[in-house]
């Protein structure tokens, strides 16, 4: 798996958190390649089919075009709901 470097992971997670914070939503980054949402306690995601379209949805409303899988790690209060890895394209095939 590619890695995203620290500046490319750091600008994902701000364009990110400008999309989820009205949602109470906080974001944080981990090396290699992980974002994790913590979920407001009234909020819920029932399955993994659930995360994994919120996570594509947000990079998509972001603009974000992935070269490398990242991971999404879903937490409420303490516990893991949760992670969705979402597949990033070659940089060759990115337009």
């Amino acid at each position: 798996m590619a890695k995203i470097t620290a500046n490319e992971l750091a600008a994902v997670a701000k364009k990110i958190m400008g999309l989820v914070t009205q949602f109470d939503i906080e974001v944080k980054v981990s090396e290699p390649n992980v974002i994790a949402l913590l979920i407001p306690g009234d909020m819920s995601f029932n399955d993994q089919a659930a995360m994994a379209e919120f996570a594509r949805q947000i990079l998509l409303t972001a603009g974000v075009h992935l070269y490398a899988d990242l991971e999404f790690v879903f937490f409420k209060a303490d516990i893991v709901l949760g992670n969705v890895v979402i597949h990033g394209l070659p940089r060759e095939q990115l337009n």
